[in-house]
């Protein structure tokens, strides 16, 4: 009896055995990961995939992001909000420079990333680049996209960012600039008036000499007015 038993195992361990064998074959038929040692990912919100920020994103928005993104995984997604990204940074990844400006702005009015530090401009020794924060991580999300309710608002934010900054105009130091062909009228001397001569009275003299009665001639005495009158008065009654 012993040596048929040794022989014959029970049934129990026969359907364990078939169990065992038909696990491994099912895990042979699983597909192995491609995923490599170290490779990074980026986990995102659905939300903000279903938000109306995301909706109205343009095309050069999304390049921004997909860059940020890019940007942050290098650094093992340990420094976000200080995301450093030039403009040759972006045109290397296929962007045009004049569309860098206005999707950066996008994005940070639409809630989707934000500007921690302000970069500026300059040579070597006071250059300094913009440092950036994406808000939608699923790890550190701040949800600054929520703020965008209706699809107006998020047009209207979109348009409103995309537009050019207005350059300051350079201060006149308290001065007026007339446009061309304008003649300042306040502050300045006036054209000189022509003087217009108007016509003298002359008196008729008995030797036909004509005096002035308007004003004296250079080089002569002023007449009697109340002798002319008298002569003139005389010549009348004698004719």
């Amino acid at each position: 009896m012993g040596q048929d038993h040794e022989n014959n195992p029970p049934p129990s361990s026969d359907k364990h055995a078939k169990r065992r064998k038909l696990d491994q074959r099912l895990s042979n038929r699983r597909p192995k990961s491609h995923k490599k040692p170290g490779e990074q990912f980026f986990q995102i919100c659905i939300e903000v995939l279903e938000s109306l920020s995301w909706e109205v994103l343009s095309l050069s928005g999304h390049r921004i992001i997909a860059r940020l993104i890019i940007e942050l995984a290098k650094h093992g997604g340990t420094n976000n909000g200080r995301l450093t990204a030039t403009y040759e940074d972006f045109e290397k990844f296929g962007m045009d420079r004049h569309s860098i400006g206005p999707a950066i702005r996008e994005c940070e009015a639409l809630g989707l990333i934000e500007i921690t530090d302000r970069g500026r401009a300059g040579n070597a020794e006071f250059c300094k680049p913009t440092q950036y924060r994406i808000t939608f991580r699923l790890q550190d999300a701040t949800y600054e996209w929520r703020r965008i309710t209706t699809i107006e608002q998020a047009i209207t934010v979109k348009s409103a960012a995309r537009e050019p900054a207005r350059k300051k105009q350079k201060p006149s130091g308290g001065k007026y600039h007339f446009p061309v062909g304008e003649k300042p009228t306040t502050g300045a001397k006036s054209p000189a008036i022509p003087v217009v001569k108007t016509p003298t009275t002359i008196d008729i003299s008995s030797d036909g000499a004509a005096d002035e009665v308007g004003g004296p001639t250079p080089g002569r005495p002023a007449p009697d007015t109340a002798a002319m009158l008298a002569q003139i008065m005389r010549k009348a009654t004698v004719h």
